[in-house]
């Protein structure tokens, strides 16, 4: 896939991220795996609306080399193509699995789609310092080999495919199960006690009303 096709696709879903409010207009980066040592990723601080060749770079997986003009989380997609058969890496700034990451170590879906399309468990990382995500490269894409979503706590989501509209689908369903956590806590002391599947877990950031 040449460049021109690769940053339409992008610009699609990075697009449909904005729209849907899981992404700030000029925030999140995505990736794309394109042959066995390769991946094209988008360059640091570019607008994802319209993507062109000029705003992509074709890289190495099986490097280490920063390269200063690429995304800032190169060096976390390089991890998760080595450590995942992922195909592409989405990283947005989902509200309610954002919120929930303030509180939990984990979010645990109480909802079957969420349970289905994630799993029963999505781990929540925090970087040692402001802005310092690297720090945590091999603990996040770590966390990816056992879901298919991470949160990286107070800042957002990664989310992995077999191209963008899984990685896509999959985010929307983290702030989907994000949010019923959140709204079902909210309205315990107005409805009462909710009942839950038996099959779920107690979300660990809900206290006693």
């Amino acid at each position: 896939m040449n460049l021109d096709a690769i940053g339409q696709e992008m610009t699609h879903y990075m697009r449909l991220m904005t729209e849907t409010g899981l992404c700030h207009m000029r925030g999140g980066n995505c990736a794309m795996r394109t042959g066995p040592d390769e991946l094209v990723i988008t360059r640091t601080k570019t607008a994802k609306e319209e993507l062109k060749p000029e705003h992509l770079m074709r890289l190495p997986i099986h490097s280490d080399e920063p390269v200063p003009e690429a995304s800032v989380n190169l060096s976390l997609h390089r991890r998760i193509f080595r450590k995942t058969d992922a195909q592409v890496v989405l990283h947005g700034h989902p509200y309610h699995a954002t919120l929930l990451s303030y509180f939990t170590d984990v979010i645990a879906p109480i909802d079957e789609n969420g349970i289905s399309y994630l799993g029963p468990r999505i781990q929540v990382h925090a970087p040692p310092g402001f802005k310092q995500w690297s720090a945590i490269d091999d603990t996040l894409s770590d966390a990816l080999v056992e879901a298919p979503v991470a949160v990286l706590r107070w800042h957002g989501s990664y989310a992995i495919g077999d191209g963008f509209a899984q990685a896509f689908h999959r985010t929307q369903a983290l702030d989907t199960a994000a949010r019923l956590i959140v709204d079902v806590a909210r309205h315990r002391g107005i409805l009462g006690t909710p009942e839950l599947p038996g099959y779920v877990e107690i979300p660990a950031c809900w206290t006693e009303a």
